[in-house]
């Protein structure tokens, strides 16, 4: 059997050591605009996927 290369709960603990690093020394109100900011890019870079191929955008409606 051929082992696994790929971890994807090290994959995990690697992103949340980042965004750690990132956050760590922000006040409440400075994660919650981190986080506000960090959702409005993730939906922009969907939107601009779905414009980008119109297929994906369907099946992602679809899901």
């Amino acid at each position: 059997m051929k082992g696994k290369s790929f971890s994807c709960i090290a994959l995990q603990h690697r992103g949340a050591e980042k965004i750690y690093e990132q956050t760590k020394h922000l006040t409440i109100t400075e994660e919650v605009a981190y986080w506000q900011r960090r959702s409005n890019e993730l939906r922009q870079a969907q939107e601009a996927r779905k414009a980008s191929n119109p297929n994906l955008a369907i099946r992602l409606n679809t899901i």
